[in-house]
């Protein structure tokens, strides 16, 4: 059997190129995911540890806040969204450095306050960066 276009060195090298680029991909796309999962729950779990013994008002504002909502929230997005905002807390996260990680979140507050991002709950008036906070230790106990 003969071939009507003959495939020549250097389609044949692009194209096996090319292939090996797509696969290579996939595998770090898939790898990326299992990353950002593995960080997504040690931030859950640091925040947990650097945040909820020392605030047991958290919990309180934390379950009025969830009452409040239509549904109930996912710790995962939450988390996944303050990782995604504040691209720093990622390498404390991954560090275990909590002081880091207390550091950044009080610059986050306070730039929620700057930025009008407040949350009204009870009276209370809280940055979105504090309600993200309580919901995640409320939904992670």
């Amino acid at each position: 059997m003969t071939c009507d276009h003959p495939i020549n060195r250097r389609t044949f090298l692009g194209r096996s190129v090319g292939v090996v680029l797509v696969a290579t991909v996939g595998v770090l796309k898939n790898s990326l995911a299992w990353a950002t999962a593995g960080t997504r729950d040690q931030f859950i779990r640091l925040v947990g540890k650097t945040f909820g013994g020392s605030r047991p008002s958290f919990e309180v504002l934390g379950r009025i806040y969830i009452r409040s909502l239509p549904g109930k929230p996912d710790p995962r997005s939450i988390a996944d969204t303050m990782l995604a905002n504040t691209p720093s807390l990622s390498n404390a996260v991954l560090n275990e450095d909590r002081e880091e990680l207390r550091r950044i979140i009080v610059n986050a507050v306070k730039k929620d306050f700057t930025d009008g991002k407040i949350v009204a709950v009870e009276g209370y008036m809280l940055s979105q960066t504090e309600v993200a906070l309580c919901q995640l230790f409320v939904l992670s106990n």
